[in-house]
């Protein structure tokens, strides 16, 4: 029986500490014209990664929400890499690890019309905020 407890303690403590580490989304919405557009690109790649971020605050806190395209099959599992380890930046702290979550979708053409998942970032929403990416140690550049 004792066993038995510790395993069900194990458990539920690698569940806690994955979900710790994963983001919950809040919603999906459509990607309009509105979107920001951002293109990343890897050294001397013409191409690597193609985005549409939005931030929300239908509940009055912020939630950012992105497509994204990785436009080059050879890179695509570095620049998934890339995004896990970037941050959104809200007056001047991070506000979120990983943008791995953006909804991904198959063409650049085909985001706007698009889904685009939308993650909290547990900032109320203020009037003059300052909004920044801060990009992973990797060698991609912003185009």
């Amino acid at each position: 029986m004792k066993r038995i407890l510790v395993l069900i303690a194990a458990v539920v403590a690698v569940s806690i500490g994955s979900a710790a580490h994963s983001t919950d989304l809040t919603r999906r919405i459509p990607v309009t014209e509105d979107f920001g557009e951002v293109t990343i690109r890897s050294g001397g790649f013409a191409n690597g990664i193609s985005m549409r971020v939005n931030i929300i605050a239908p509940t009055g806190v912020l939630e950012l929400c992105g497509a994204v395209v990785f436009t080059n099959a050879q890179l695509e599992s570095s620049a998934r890499s890339f995004l896990r380890d970037s941050y959104f930046v809200v007056n001047g702290e991070r506000a979120i690890r990983g943008l791995h979550y953006f909804k991904r979708v198959s063409r650049t053409k085909d985001l706007v019309g698009s889904a685009a998942n939308c993650a909290s970032l547990g900032v109320p929403a203020a009037p003059n905020m300052d909004f920044d990416f801060e990009w992973s140690k990797r060698s991609y550049s912003t185009g």
